[in-house]
C-alpha cells in the first residue's frame, strides 16, 4: 500500500530518467487532503522534475486519482496500463507515451503476505 501525501514534494524528490523531457498538466483527485486535489504542472528535464499546483484553464493532459498517481509514481503500473483499466485518462496518445517515458514501470516485490 502506498499513498502520496504531498504530490509536489514527492515528484520533486523523485529521480527521473536522464534524457527525458515532459511538460504536462495533471488533474489529481484526492478526497482526503485538499493540497493534493487539483491541477498540477509537471515539468521533467535532465533527470529532475518540478511540480507545482496551478490554476490553468482548459482541459488537462492527464486526469487521475491519487491512488493511480501513486501506482504510476513507484512503477507498479505504467501509464498504458492505467489508461487501459480506466484509472487514468489522457488528452491524446502522445501523453501516454510521455508519461511512460518518465514514469517507467518496474516489477514491485513485497515480502509480506496479505
Amino acid at each position: 500500500m502506498l499513498r502520496l501525501v504531498d504530490v509536489t514534494g514527492a515528484i520533486a524528490a523523485r529521480p527521473f530518467p536522464d534524457g527525458t523531457s515532459v511538460d504536462l498538466t495533471l488533474d489529481v483527485t484526492d478526497p482526503l487532503v485538499e493540497w493534493n486535489h487539483g491541477r498540477f504542472r509537471l515539468r521533467v528535464a535532465d533527470g529532475r522534475a518540478e511540480c507545482e499546483q496551478v490554476d490553468a484553464a482548459g482541459a488537462p493532459d492527464v486526469t487521475l486519482g491519487i491512488g493511480a498517481l501513486a501506482q504510476l509514481f513507484i512503477g507498479y503500473h505504467d501509464a498504458e496500463e492505467l489508461v487501459a483499466v480506466g484509472d487514468c485518462s489522457v488528452a491524446h496518445d502522445d501523453v501516454t507515451d510521455a508519461l511512460g517515458a518518465v514514469f517507467t514501470g518496474r516489477d514491485v516485490f513485497l515480502r509480506e503476505g496479505f
